[in-house]
């Protein structure tokens, strides 16, 4: 990893210096009495052994051109594939990249380093730091976790520095997602496509739906490279036909969102989600997008009364979110409990203009009229 990530810190640090060292205080405990002892000495021998040799049978971490450590896959690493669950080596109160409280977070870093083994200690130092050359300089320790701290979570006033996942470069198609598992107080890597062996692992740096020449800028400004990757390294015709499905999504995404229109035009938000799924593998995407958008649908049908298509909806949410963040997520948990009681979520009977027991789900159709019954299209019911 070159850089971190700011558009998963950008509301972080708001909160008062007590509110970050009681949660700081809690998650060091957390990490400290939940880390499994085999996952944490795999994780602190594995970094030691020459890079040919597999990290759990999954990935070798080795040098790539151009772009330094790089996590490659060792084998070929189905879709939906847990690659890594990893405990932070250091955590950290907020935005690491804040200029304020540096000799507070150098304090904080350096004091959980000498707490690690050695090993560990050394391992940290390896990592990829972009601030080497920063005026007025910056101590390393904080250079190392600016570059490559990951937050716990959407949201989190905190973020942690990992051994391994911090290792994982960018790509605007990227074939992995990186997300915080509360259930195990640690980060996971999941494929979220097939992997086929000797291809790099990578997530993406960047939030959203951003068109090629703001994806650009960001990576520019914030890791200090140009992306390359095939989603940007095409022609001046593709790349507007790409950016022009990244503004309708972010449209839709917006209007979707509302939180008027699934009850106020319930079919259009129904055609707008099944556009943006469309619109996301017409450009390649996958990742924790898919799932929330099966989520947006399972809402609209259990707004409407309608616990057939809600319960469909539900269990597209559930396989969607298990590929991303795994089954024991809290969100894959949710969206399983809601595809054996759709009614007991909140939005039920909001309205019940679709209203349709849970029972109802029709067998024997086609794929095709399956889908047109399920999106609700002309003539179905």
């Amino acid at each position: 990893m070159v850089a971190t990530r700011d558009g998963n810190f950008g509301s972080l640090l708001k909160a008062s210096e007590s509110a970050f060292k009681l949660e700081l205080q809690q998650l060091v405990e957390e990490v400290r009495s939940g880390v499994d002892n085999d996952s944490a000495e795999e994780t602190q021998s594995s970094m030691s052994i020459p890079a040919q040799v597999p990290v759990n049978g999954l990935y070798h971490i080795r040098p790539l051109p151009g772009k330094g450590q790089a996590m490659v896959a060792a084998r070929k690493i189905p879709k939906g594939t847990r690659i890594i669950a990893e405990s932070p080596t250091i955590t950290l109160p907020g935005n690491p990249r804040d200029s304020a409280g540096v000799l507070h977070l150098n304090q904080l870093i350096t004091s959980q380093l000498s707490n690690l083994p050695a090993a560990t200690r050394q391992q940290y130092h390896t990592l990829h730091n972009n601030y080497t050359a920063a005026t007025p300089p910056i101590p390393p320790a904080i250079g190392i976790a600016r570059t490559n701290a990951l937050p716990f979570g959407h949201n989190s006033l905190s973020a942690g520095v990992f051994l391994h996942a911090s290792r994982i470069n960018h790509s605007c198609t990227h074939n992995a997602e990186n997300t915080w598992n509360a259930s195990l107080g640690k980060l996971t890597i999941h494929a979220i496509r097939d992997i086929e062996p000797g291809s790099e692992i990578t997530i993406s740096y960047v939030e959203g739906f951003k068109p090629c020449n703001q994806r650009q800028a960001h990576l520019l400004s914030a890791f200090g490279f140009r992306c390359v990757c095939e989603r940007c390294a095409v022609t001046d015709s593709k790349r507007k036909e790409s950016d022009e499905r990244l503004r309708r999504l972010v449209q839709l995404e917006e209007e979707i969102g509302d939180g008027v229109g699934i009850v106020a035009t319930p079919l259009a938000c129904l055609r707008k989600a099944r556009e943006m799924l469309r619109l996301l593998e017409e450009e390649g995407l996958g990742g924790a997008t898919v799932p929330r958008v099966y989520y947006d649908a399972f809402q609209v049908a259990i707004a409407n009364g309608d616990q057939a298509r809600a319960t469909v909806f539900a269990g597209r949410w559930y396989a969607s979110r298990a590929v991303v963040e795994g089954e024991d997520s809290e969100d894959a948990a949710k969206a399983k409990e809601m595809m054996k009681k759709p009614a007991e979520h909140r939005l039920f009977g909001t309205t019940m203009k679709w209203k349709q027991a849970a029972g109802k789900v029709p067998s024997g159709l086609s794929e095709e009229a399956f889908e047109k019954w399920l999106w609700r299209e002309k003539g179905t019911a």
